[in-house]
């Protein structure tokens, strides 16, 4: 064993390495041993004939090593204190992995090593399967369910045009929904050109019968918030006197389209509050840039509002500033980093959580309606697109058997007032005190049974 890894090293001197003359006297300083006493023409030192006398200097020399001695031991004391500080002080911030980290990724290493040395069937071997299943089970494991997750080279392209709110093809969006159509024995041809198109991410349908404004947010891609805020102008200026927030089956995106989504409904206040690892909370407040805090607000959710989507749905419900129809949403608190891995894959690992403005955890918890009305698995949600489409009257929507849809309208419709809350804007009789309240006041309601 080297010196440096033995601790007995700093302790005591190796005893080996010392003339038995000088093992004989343990009181001697170690830090100033006596000078040796050599025999006539020999180097070695002297066993028998240095005496008593020959280790102790005078007291006042004693004193001096003695003394010397000390500063010394204070010296390596301060130096050692010091270097131990800023070592903190610079590492303080650095990921230090623990053992049991290092032990359990070099059990993936050697699991690795076993099959790649040693399995039967070479042509089986997938090395680049193996390292993404891997990957896989490995963020498994957290249970960040739909959120903290895997992409492939090409799904980290897709994801990336996604978001963008553009993407290159035909413009064609399909739904499934049955297609028929009479079997012929000719070969239909269609020509197609392929261009860069702008996803239009929030759709308008105007009720003029009830003066609603039914607007749905696809997702929160770049440019929503635009988008929705010449949206409510445009709904304005037809004559909309309330709004249907549309935000089911959105499966959320960018955090900073969420917040100015909902500074277009609240002036003041946080959009949502961020938590990290050590429980530390950091406050998102709104833009201070509204363009109605006034006007009555339903918001249609279900299971699949996730994210951004949740966020909106949670700052509105918190500030009074929204009711919630539907189901409880998906349940996605967390903010996701992407990783980039070296072959173009990518990690996107959630490293934050997102609290609602008064503190609600979102993850696995997900937004609770105001009024539950559970949308039949056999029916398809209605849109916008839908909606105009077929050029449907409010009646031809009433019947059209989206129970969420009929519902929001029904509480419009019973809560139509003049008579509104300065501060939040919501009518003052679609804000009762408690949730019961409100499942009882809709359960009045034949259409949302």
């Amino acid at each position: 064993m080297s010196s440096y890894d033995d601790p007995r090293w700093y302790e005591e001197p190796e005893q080996d390495n010392i003339h038995p003359s000088l093992r004989q006297h343990p009181t001697s300083d170690d830090f100033n041993p006596p000078p040796p006493v050599e025999r006539s023409g020999s180097n070695a030192f002297m066993q028998h004939g240095a005496t008593e006398q020959g280790f102790y200097s005078a007291p006042k020399q004693r004193y001096t090593r003695v003394f010397t001695r000390a500063v010394l031991i204070i010296t390596l004391l301060a130096v050692a204190f010091l270097g131990g500080w800023f070592g903190h002080q610079s590492f303080t911030n650095t990921f230090i992995s623990s053992s049991q980290s290092q032990s359990y990724a070099n059990l993936i290493q050697q699991a690795w090593s076993d099959i790649d040395q040693n399995y039967v069937d070479r042509k089986a071997v997938n090395y680049q399967q193996m390292s993404y299943q891997a990957v896989r089970a490995m963020l498994d494991v957290l249970h960040d369910k739909g959120h903290t997750r895997f992409l492939t080279p090409a799904d980290v392209r897709s994801e990336n045009q996604q978001l963008s709110g553009t993407f290159t093809g035909i413009g064609i969006y399909l739904r499934q929904d049955t297609v028929q159509r009479p079997s012929t024995q000719q070969t239909l041809t269609i020509k197609v050109i392929r261009a860069q198109i702008m996803v239009p991410n929030v759709v308008l349908h105007y009720i003029s019968e009830d003066h609603i404004a039914h607007i749905q947010i696809v997702q929160f891609a770049e440019g929503v918030a635009d988008q929705l805020r010449t949206t409510l102008k445009q709904a304005q200026k037809l004559g909309a006197t309330s709004i249907i927030l549309d935000l089911r089956d959105d499966p959320g995106g960018y955090l900073q389209e969420a917040v100015d989504t909902t500074s277009e409904f609240i002036a003041h206040g946080n959009a949502l509050l961020e938590q990290d690892s050590k429980g530390q909370r950091t406050a998102y407040p709104v833009n201070g840039n509204p363009v109605n805090t006034s006007i009555p607000i339903i918001v249609l959710v279900n299971s699949n509002t996730a994210s951004a989507a949740e966020i909106v749905s949670g700052a509105l419900q918190d500030y009074n500033r929204g009711i919630i129809i539907g189901e409880k949403t998906f349940g996605t608190g967390t903010v996701l980093e992407e990783f980039s891995l070296s072959d173009g894959s990518a990690i996107l690992l959630g490293t934050r959580e997102w609290l609602t403005p008064k503190g609600h955890f979102i993850r696995d918890l997900g937004i609770n309606p105001n009024i539950q009305v559970v949308l039949s698995a056999k029916v398809v949600p209605l849109t916008p697109d839908d909606e105009n489409a077929g050029h449907l009257t409010e009646q031809q929507i009433l019947k059209s058997g989206d129970t969420q849809v009929v519902a929001a309208i029904h509480y419009l419709e019973a809560h139509k007032t003049t008579s509104t809350d300065s501060s939040h804007g919501i009518p003052l009789q679609a804000r009762p005190t408690t949730d019961n309240q409100l499942a009882l006041e809709f359960s009045l309601f034949p259409a949302a049974a």
